[in-house]
C-alpha cells in the first residue's frame, strides 16, 4: 500500500510573526500597521479593533463583532495551518474560515489560562488564498466575551514534531489492523450525499413567503399561524419542492387536534428556511406535548423495519467491514436500488454478547440503509456503497430487503425555535409516567425530528427561551432526533435548556438514531445528554468539532451497541464523552469500535471515559482536563485502546474525519459517479504502462508520475467495492516520502534552501558550480527491497550526466554553504539528463549503507561528474507539484 507523501505539507513553510504598531486608547480604535515578514504568506488586509500582544504577536482581544476580519494570502496550497493564540474567557469563542470568498470551516478558541499562555488549533485550508479569519453574523451571535489573541500562523513546517496513532499509519487503507486486531473504521461517508455535494444554497423549486398571499402568516407573534405555515409547505412540496421563508419575525404555532406534530413536511425538496436563528422565531404555544414533535420531517410511508418487500437470505456470514453481500437470489434488485441489510437481535446475538433477557427481538438488531452499486449474478452477490459496520449471521435471519422510497432533499435552516413552558408541577425523573405532571405532559416530545430521510439538513437552527417563560427554559424535552435517517448534516446549531430533563428518554440536545450522519460546528450545552448515540442500528455517525458544555450527564452512547461512530475534535466542558456498558433497564453495552479522536477537555477532570463492547479506541487528548477513564466491567474486556492521552496538540492527521474524507475523494473513482467499475477502468487503460508522464492525471494513485502495475493493485482494491487490503505485490509493499530539506549550495558562498529549484553545475570557472542536497526520512524500514528517487527536470541549457551520492545529514535547509556541506561519500547511478522529463535513480545500495551506519535519514546529492558548464534544475519540495519524491519498497513498520 502506498503512504501518500503529504505533498502540501512538505511543499511550504509559512512564517508569519505580525508585530502591532498601532494602539487603542481609552477604548477608540485607531488603524493599526502590521509589519511581517512572510516566505509563502502575505499579509492582505486587516479590519479589527486591536492593542498589542502579549508575546510578539497582537491582540484581537474586540475581535468579536461582525465584519472583523483578518486576510492574508498564501503562494502555496497547505493542508493545514496552525494558529497560536491565547484566550481569557469563560467560554470558547469562534470565527469563520473564509477561502476565496466562500465559509467553508469555523475556527474554535479554547479558554486557555490568562493572555500570556497560549495554545495552538489547526485548521484545514487547500487553496493558495486568499484566506480570512472573518467574525459573520453567526459568530457574533455566539460569542459572548474576548476573541483569541493570535499570536502568528504557520502551516506545518516540521512534521517530526507530529506524531501518528499506530492504528492510523500514513499508509492506513479501510480494514488496516495491527497484529491484535485492532483497527479503525472509514468515517469518511457522513453527512449530506456523503460529503461528497454541498448543501445547496439555492435549493430548486418553488420560494414561498409565508407572511404573503394567499398564507398570511402573522410575523408579530399575536396571531397563531401553524395553518398558514402548513398550507405553504403542501403547496411548495406538491409542486415539486422549493422554499418555505419565514421572514424575520415572531411565528406562534401549535399542536393541532388529532396529529403527533405542529408541522409536517412529508414531500422530496421541501426547505423551511428563516431569515436567521437572530432574526426568525418560531414559538410553539402547545405544552401537551407527549410524544410529539414541533417539526417533523417524515417519509409518508415505512422505515427501515417496515413495510418491507422482497426480501432475501444472506447465504453465509459476513464480517466487517464488507461491500459484498452474498445473497440466495439478486433477481429482485438492480443496481442503484437502495436496500436494507440486517440481521435480527435473536436470543444467539443477545447471549453472545452478555446480554441474555436484556436484549429482545423487538431491538432489530444490526441494520444497514445501503444503495446496490454492482450485482453479480454469477456469484450471487451484491455490492453496496458503504462497507457494513458489525458481522451478520445467518443464525440471526441475516437477510437483503427493500423497503418505501426515504424522504429527500429537505432541510430546516436559518430561524430559532423555543416552546412556551409547562406550568403543571412535577418534574421528577420518575414522573414522566405519572398522570397530571408536567413531565407526563411533555414525555418524549421532540423539537425537530426527522424520520426516514434521506440527504437532508439542520443548519443555523438555534433553541431560545420565549419572553413569556419565566424560567430559562428553550424547549420542553428533547431538541433534534434523526431516526433512522442517513446522510443528514446538521451544523452551526446551538442548542440548550429544556424543561424537563428527567429519565425515560427526555431532555436530550442532539440525538442520533441513524447512520453516516454528521453534526458539525455545533454547540450544545445544559440539556440532560448534550449528544446521544442510540440502538444497534446506529453506525457510521460523526460528531465533529462540536462543542459540549455543563449536561447533567455525558455525551454519550447510550444503548444498545450502536457501532463504529466517531467523535472527533470534540470540546469538552465542565463535562465528560462516555462509551460504557449502562446497567439500566435494557441499555447494556452502549457501543463497539467507536472511536474518540483529538478531545479537548477543559473545566472536567476526564474528558473521555470508555469501556466497549471488545475494542473501543481514545486516540489523543488535550487540554486542562486530559485524563481518560478505562477498565473492564461487564464482560467489556480488554481495555480500550488509549494512546496519546494528553498529547493531542501534536496529532496529526488532528482530525481523522477530514483525513479520511480526503483519502477517500483520492480513490480510483475515476468519474466520481460513486462506483469502481468498467467506466473507470477505461480511464485507467488510457493511461497504461506510461513512464515519467508527468501529470497522469488521477490514474497515477501511487504518486510516483507512473500508471504501472502499482496502481492497478492500488485499483483492485476497490474494484467494483472488494474490501481488504491491496493485493499483495511480489515487489513489496511501496513508501512514498518527501524530503525533510533540500538545498543547493553554490562556490560562491550563496545558498538557497527555500526557493521552488534544486540546481546542478559543474563550472570550469570558480564561483559558478552548484549541487544540491536532499535529505529523507528512512524510519519504519523493516526490510528494504528498493529505493528510487525520482526527480523532474525543470530546466536545462544542454545534455549532460547527473549522478547521485550520498553524504552525511549534519545539516539544514537554511543553513547549509558551500564550505558547511557535508562533503560526497559513495557514488551512486548516473542518468543523462536531455529533457525536462522525469528521471529515476536507484539509490538503494546508498540507502542500505545508510540504514546499516545506523542512520535514520539519508542524504543524497545531485552533481554533474564532468565539467561541463550545463545548468541543470530540478524541482524542489517547495514547488507546489511535481516535487522530489524517495520511492522505498520493502515492509515497513507502523
Amino acid at each position: 500500500m502506498v503512504l501518500n507523501c503529504l505533498n502540501s505539507l512538505c511543499q511550504m513553510r509559512i512564517r508569519w510573526a505580525c508585530v502591532l504598531l498601532g494602539w487603542t486608547l481609552y477604548g477608540s480604535a485607531l488603524a493599526v500597521d502590521i509589519d511581517y515578514e512572510a516566505e509563502n504568506a502575505s499579509l492582505i488586509a486587516v479590519s479589527i479593533r486591536a492593542d498589542a500582544g502579549a508575546s510578539g504577536g497582537y491582540s484581537v482581544s474586540d475581535f468579536d463583532q461582525a465584519g472583523d476580519s483578518i486576510t492574508f494570502g498564501i503562494t502555496s496550497p497547505l493542508q493545514y495551518i496552525r494558529i497560536y493564540y491565547s484566550l481569557v474567557s469563560d467560554q470558547n469563542v469562534q470565527c469563520s474560515l473564509y477561502v476565496d470568498g466562500r465559509d467553508i470551516d469555523t475556527v474554535i478558541f479554547t479558554p486557555t489560562s490568562s493572555w500570556g499562555v497560549y495554545t495552538t488549533t489547526l485548521v484545514a485550508v487547500t487553496t493558495s488564498g486568499p484566506v480570512k479569519l472573518f467574525i459573520d453574523a453567526d459568530d457574533a451571535a455566539l460569542n459572548n466575551g474576548p476573541c483569541a489573541s493570535l499570536d502568528k500562523i504557520t502551516a506545518l513546517e516540521d512534521l517530526s514534531s507530529m506524531w501518528r496513532s499506530k492504528l492510523y499509519p500514513e499508509h492506513w487503507y479501510p480494514g488496516y489492523h495491527d497484529s491484535l486486531g485492532r483497527w479503525l473504521h472509514d468515517f469518511s461517508y457522513a453527512g449530506y450525499h456523503k460529503g461528497e455535494k454541498p448543501i445547496p444554497d439555492n435549493p430548486p423549486g418553488l420560494w414561498v413567503d409565508v407572511t404573503q398571499t394567499p398564507y398570511n402568516a402573522d410575523p408579530s407573534g399575536i396571531s397563531d399561524s401553524t395553518m398558514q405555515i402548513q398550507a405553504a409547505i403542501v403547496d411548495v412540496g406538491q409542486a415539486g419542492g422549493g422554499i418555505v421563508y419565514l421572514p424575520a419575525g415572531t411565528y406562534r404555532i401549535s399542536l393541532q387536534a388529532g396529529q403527533h406534530y405542529c408541522l409536517l413536511v412529508e414531500y422530496n425538496g421541501v426547505v423551511i428556511r428563516g431569515a436567521g436563528p437572530e432574526q426568525t422565531f418560531i414559538l410553539n404555544t402547545s405544552t401537551q406535548m407527549r410524544q410529539k414533535q414541533i417539526i417533523q420531517f417524515k417519509a409518508p410511508v415505512g422505515d427501515w423495519h417496515s413495510y418491507i418487500t422482497d426480501s432475501r437470505n444472506i447465504t453465509s456470514d459476513v464480517q466487517h467491514p464488507a461491500f459484498v453481500i452474498p445473497i440466495e437470489d439478486t433477481t429482485p434488485y438492480s443496481v442503484g436500488d437502495r436496500i436494507v441489510v440486517r440481521a435480527d437481535c435473536t436470543e444467539e446475538f443477545a447471549a453472545e454478547h452478555y446480554m441474555d433477557g436484556l436484549w429482545q427481538s423487538w431491538h432489530m438488531g444490526i441494520t444497514f440503509y445501503r444503495e446496490i452499486i454492482a450485482i453479480d449474478t454469477v456469484e450471487s452477490t451484491l455490492t453496496i456503497d458503504i462497507p457494513t459496520r458489525y458481522y451478520l449471521k445467518t443464525r440471526d435471519n441475516a437477510r437483503v430487503y427493500k423497503i418505501p422510497d426515504p424522504l429527500e432533499e429537505v432541510g430546516l435552516e436559518h430561524l430559532s425555535i423555543g416552546n412556551l413552558e409547562n406550568l403543571t408541577d412535577g418534574l421528577g425523573d420518575d414522573d414522566y409516567d405519572v398522570e397530571g405532571t408536567a413531565a407526563y405532559d411533555v414525555h418524549y416530545s421532540h423539537a425537530v425530528q426527522f424520520t426516514h430521510v434521506l440527504n437532508g439538513w439542520i443548519q443555523f437552527v438555534n433553541t431560545y427561551r420565549p419572553a413569556e417563560n419565566t424560567q430559562d427554559w428553550h424547549t420542553l424535552s428533547n431538541c433534534i432526533l434523526l431516526l433512522k435517517s442517513q446522510h443528514i448534516t446538521i451544523r452551526h446549531c446551538s442548542i440548550a435548556k429544556p424543561e424537563y430533563e428527567g429519565g425515560g428518554g427526555n431532555g436530550y440536545g442532539i440525538t442520533l438514531q441513524g447512520a453516516d450522519c454528521l453534526v458539525h460546528d455545533c454547540f450544545v450545552y445544559h440539556t440532560r445528554h448534550n449528544y446521544d448515540f442510540k440502538s444497534l442500528w446506529t453506525s457510521g455517525n460523526v460528531i465533529f468539532r462540536c462543542i459540549t458544555k455543563e449536561a447533567r450527564y455525558s455525551a454519550d452512547f447510550h444503548m444498545q451497541m450502536s457501532p463504529a461512530n466517531l467523535f472527533d475534535c470534540m470540546t469538552v466542558d465542565a463535562d465528560f464523552l462516555q462509551g460504557v456498558y449502562r446497567p439500566y433497564n435494557d441499555h447494556g453495552h452502549s457501543t463497539t469500535e467507536s472511536v474518540f479522536w483529538n478531545s479537548f477537555g477543559v473545566n472536567t477532570d476526564n474528558v473521555v471515559e470508555s469501556r466497549q463492547w471488545q475494542w473501543g479506541y481514545v486516540i489523543g487528548t488535550r487540554g486542562p482536563g486530559d485524563d481518560v477513564i478505562l477498565g473492564v466491567s461487564y464482560n467489556t474486556a480488554p481495555n480500550d485502546y488509549l494512546e496519546g492521552k494528553g498529547s493531542a496538540d501534536t496529532l496529526y492527521p488532528p482530525s481523522l474525519y477530514l483525513n479520511q474524507f480526503a483519502r477517500r475523494m483520492n480513490r480510483p473513482d475515476m468519474n466520481r459517479d460513486q462506483q469502481v467499475d468498467m467506466a473507470d477502468l477505461s480511464l485507467f487503460a488510457q493511461n497504461w504502462g506510461l513512464i515519467n508522464c508527468g501529470d497522469c492525471g488521477t490514474a497515477d494513485f501511487t504518486f510516483d508520475r507512473k500508471v504501472n502495475i502499482n496502481d492497478l493493485l492500488y485499483f483492485c482494491q476497490y474494484w467494483l467495492g472488494a474490501a481488504g487490503p491491496v493485493p499483495a505485490d511480489p515487489n513489496g509493499i511501496i513508501m512514498t516520502t518527501c524530503p525533510l530539506a533540500d538545498a543547493y549550495v553554490r562556490d560562491d558562498g550563496t545558498q538557497d534552501g527555500i526557493g521552488t529549484t534544486l540546481v546542478v553545475k559543474h563550472s570550469v570557472g570558480a564561483g559558478y558550480t552548484r549541487k544540491s542536497y536532499l535529505k529523507f526520512d528512512l524510519h519504519g524500514i523493516q526490510s528494504l527491497q528498493s529505493a528510487v528517487l525520482t526527480i523532474k527536470c525543470s530546466s536545462l541549457d544542454g545534455t549532460t550526466e547527473v549522478q547521485v551520492y550520498s553524504a552525511g545529514n549534519d545539516w539544514t535547509e537554511t543553513g547549509i554553504t558551500w564550505d558547511t556541506a557535508p562533503e560526497l561519500e559513495l557514488a551512486g547511478p548516473v542518468n543523462t539528463i536531455s529533457d525536462t522529463l522525469w528521471y529515476d535513480f536507484d539509490v538503494s545500495d546508498l540507502v542500505r549503507a545508510a540504514e546499516a551506519a545506523g542512520e535514520d535519514t539519508v542524504t543524497l546529492v545531485l552533481w554533474d561528474p564532468n565539467p561541463s558548464d550545463r545548468y541543470i534544475t530540478f524541482n524542489s519540495r517547495e514547488t507546489t507539484s511535481a516535487y522530489p519524491s524517495l520511492i522505498l519498497t520493502g515492509t515497513f513498520s507502523d
